[in-house]
């Protein structure tokens, strides 16, 4: 009888502890506040090599590689909805190609709703490369894109140690790539809670992400050999409404496959494809 007892004590606090592990919900769109001040940090390296074959003879090749990286200590001046709406831009640094773009140690205005905001730099004129830089970091994303870090949270919560699929349907979303491009049988897309911490004044949760998806051709029409879009990373994001900025992202991605016979005006050839990127970003706040 005294082991049956110690047993149901035992039963009991393994479920009261099973019941207590928490689970945590990453915050969609964390939205800043009046008066926040942070610095963001990123860098963009990405390849683009493309070779084009016809009776065993190069083409077309393309050999291609870019990279950008910033430094920019922001201060949030007004906000809309869940996203500011006014803020001063001060560089550090902002490269793009190897190129310095002459924006350390200036303070930009930038304002509006992201996909029309403006871009002022006190006391001067923005060029070309400087606008083209600003707009594709600060302006570039369209509310109805889908965002790669929520397909990676999941709908649902989480405890830590937690792993589930992510949507693969929306994976491709965000790669701009159609479903029929891709074989659901074969392609593998998995997210998992590593951890959950105090920083700052903000919970921020750890998550790590890999995927291995099968392409079968490029935009519906060309089919590919031994296709494969394969990515890896880690978020640093708040789980719980922020009382300060902090939040980061790696992603590191490669596209890979073969077309063959494919139509070149009168004659068929071959295309190889090898892509691939490395972003980085990073949130903390001024101290």
């Amino acid at each position: 009888m005294k082991t049956f007892v110690a047993f149901l004590a035992t039963l009991a606090v393994a479920l009261g502890a099973a019941r207590a592990q928490d689970e945590y919900s990453a915050v969609e769109k964390p939205a800043p506040k009046v008066g926040w001040k942070y610095i963001e940090v990123g860098e963009r390296a990405q390849h683009d090599r493309t070779k084009v074959m016809s009776g065993g003879v190069v083409v077309q090749e393309k050999n291609e590689t870019t990279e950008l990286a910033y430094e920019v200590a922001v201060e949030v001046l007004e906000v809309a909805g869940d996203d500011w709406s006014k803020v001063t831009l001060a560089f550090g640094k902002a490269s793009m190609g190897g190129k310095d773009l002459g924006l350390g140690g200036k303070t930009i205005a930038a304002s509006g709703a992201k996909g029309e905001r403006t871009f002022t730099l006190g006391g001067g004129t923005l060029d070309e490369d400087q606008k083209k830089f600003l707009e594709g970091i600060f302006n570039d994303k369209k509310d109805d894109e889908p965002d790669f870090h929520a397909v990676c949270f999941g709908s649902e919560p989480h405890a830590v140690g937690e792993s589930w699929d992510m949507p693969l349907e929306k994976l491709v979303q965000v790669f701009q790539m159609s479903a029929q491009d891709v074989d659901p049988e074969t392609s593998t897309a998995t997210s998992r809670l590593v951890s959950v911490e105090e920083v700052g004044e903000t919970e921020v949760g750890t998550y790590e992400f890999e995927a291995k998806i099968a392409l079968k051709s490029i935009n519906g029409s060309i089919p590919l050999q031994d296709g494969w879009l394969t990515m890896s990373g880690r978020f640093e994001w708040p789980v719980s409404e922020p009382g300060d900025p902090h939040a980061s992202m790696t992603i590191e991605f490669t596209t890979k496959g073969e077309a063959k016979d494919v139509p070149l005006g009168p004659k068929k050839g071959d295309i190889t494809l090898d892509a691939g990127a490395r972003i980085g970003t990073s949130i903390r706040p001024v101290e």
